[in-house]
């Protein structure tokens, strides 16, 4: 497919493009193909300016290797965030592509920490939470566990409790993660996954705003602050601002599975269309 054609799937066509409303298997998996291949092109040699006159259909001949280079980083760029608001724009058909047990791990394995305001979603997310915080608990710390486990049964079970402790462990963990995707899957695995994409999409634009109002106050702050400050002065100057830069790297830190959520979501997704593609061919031959 070519640059012209990924980038009128990906966006409108007019002074201010948006993600495109209609949704479109193909052109998740070619503008996935696309970038990829455009990524390995080397456009210093001659074989990847002969990949990147295929990949674009621009000339290359009379230009500069600095302008090459440039455009090159130029159209990347531009297809990979046309790419990201056009899977955002369409999370809920993208998942749909999953198979219902690939959506259910997906949910679990990214379950969020951070609350949402729907309750429904909230009280699923938060069985899910606790559970893999049980788990993890289990895992690194497996005699405390089960020290714990002794401590809390009646008197008469104890000793019966203490006995065979991997098992124990094991049984536990298996059990708890049954609850967690029993939950999810009662919810509804894609609604799930989708709502948990929505989710942190809202968080991240939250924190975008607050990080650039922060950053405004900070520079406020500094150009208004006394002259010849001491180390204790100045600290204690900017105690609120600091504070809030803590809260709001506890806040990236649970950004992160955002990415790795959509990245996931999409590799899944592209698999399962070329698959169903695949066996869609060997049944018409």
């Amino acid at each position: 497919m070519t640059l012209e054609n990924i980038v009128k799937g990906l966006r409108t066509v007019d002074e201010n493009p948006v993600a495109n409303p209609e949704y479109d298997s193909g052109i998740l998996v070619s503008t996935g193909k696309y970038l990829d291949d455009l990524g390995e092109i080397n456009t210093r040699t001659k074989e990847g300016l002969a990949s990147y006159r295929e990949l674009t259909g621009l000339k290359t001949k009379s230009v500069s290797s600095e302008k090459i280079d440039l455009t090159h980083r130029q159209i990347h760029a531009d297809v990979t965030e046309g790419f990201g608001e056009y899977i955002t724009k369409h999370i809920e058909p993208i998942t749909g592509e999953l198979k219902d047990i690939v959506q259910l791990n997906i949910g679990y394995s990214f379950c969020p920490e951070a609350e949402s305001g729907d309750k429904k979603y909230n009280t699923v997310r938060d069985v899910a939470c606790k559970v893999k915080e049980l788990i993890k608990t289990i895992e690194e710390n497996p005699e405390a566990y089960i020290s714990q486990q002794i401590k809390d049964a009646q008197d008469f079970m104890k000793a019966i409790v203490a006995r065979f402790p991997d098992e124990v462990r094991q049984i536990d963990a298996q059990d708890a993660q049954r609850k967690a995707l029993g939950a999810i899957q009662k919810y509804g695995s894609k609604d799930f996954v989708v709502k948990t994409h929505g989710h942190l999409e809202t968080l991240k634009t939250a924190y975008i705003t607050d990080m650039k109002a922060l950053g405004e106050k900070e520079q406020k702050a500094r150009e208004n602050m006394p002259q010849y400050m001491d180390a204790d002065e100045s600290a204690k100057y900017f105690v609120e601002i600091e504070k809030a830069k803590g809260e709001l790297e506890k806040r990236a830190e649970q950004l992160k599975i955002l990415p790795q959520l959509t990245n996931t979501v999409v590799k899944e997704a592209i698999n399962a269309i070329q698959e169903r593609e695949n066996t869609s061919k060997k049944a018409s031959n």
